[in-house]
C-alpha cells in the first residue's frame, strides 16, 4: 500500500511505483522509520491528503528522495527523469500527462513552510495526474 501512497503523493500516484529504479529506496524507507502507519492511513492520504504533521512531513521526505521538491521548494526540472523511469510500466500518454502534471504543480505551489508546501504539491499533483493513474 505504500506504493499506493507515493505513486498518490508523488504525482497522485508517483514515488514508489518507480523506487525500484534509481531512487534511492533506503533513503526512502528513512522516510517511515518510526512511523505507524497502516494501509489504511496509506490509502486515506492518497485520496484525502496529509492530515496530520507526521503524514505532511512523510510526504515533504518522499518528494525530497525522488526529486519532487528541493530546498524545500517544489521542482519541476526532474519531472521528465521521473515519468521516463515510471514509463517502463506505462503508457506514452500517461507519462506525458504525469510529466504535464508535475511541471505544472511545480510552478504553481509556492513554497511556504516545508511539510505544507509538500502536502500543498501532493493536492496539485493528485489533482492534475489522477485521471492517468485509475485512482
Amino acid at each position: 500500500m505504500r506504493t499506493i501512497l507515493i505513486v498518490s503523493v508523488c504525482v497522485a500516484a508517483l514515488a514508489l511505483t518507480m523506487v525500484n529504479s534509481e531512487i534511492d529506496s533506503k533513503a526512502l524507507a528513512n522516510c517511515t522509520v518510526g512511523l505507524n502507519l497502516t494501509n489504511r492511513d496509506y490509502e486515506r492520504m492518497t485520496i484525502n491528503g496529509s492530515s496530520t504533521r507526521e503524514e505532511k512531513c512523510l510526504v515533504a521526505c518522499i518528494f525530497n528522495v525522488t526529486g519532487l521538491m528541493e530546498d524545500g521548494k517544489p521542482t519541476g526540472k526532474n519531472a521528465a527523469e521521473l515519468t521516463e523511469q515510471m514509463g517502463r510500466r506505462q503508457p506514452s500518454d500517461t507519462q506525458k500527462g504525469i510529466k504535464e502534471a508535475i511541471e505544472k504543480c511545480s510552478e504553481e505551489v509556492k513554497p511556504t513552510e516545508l511539510c505544507d508546501t509538500a502536502e500543498e504539491l501532493r493536492a496539485c499533483l493528485y489533482e492534475n495526474s489522477k485521471q492517468y493513474l485509475n485512482i
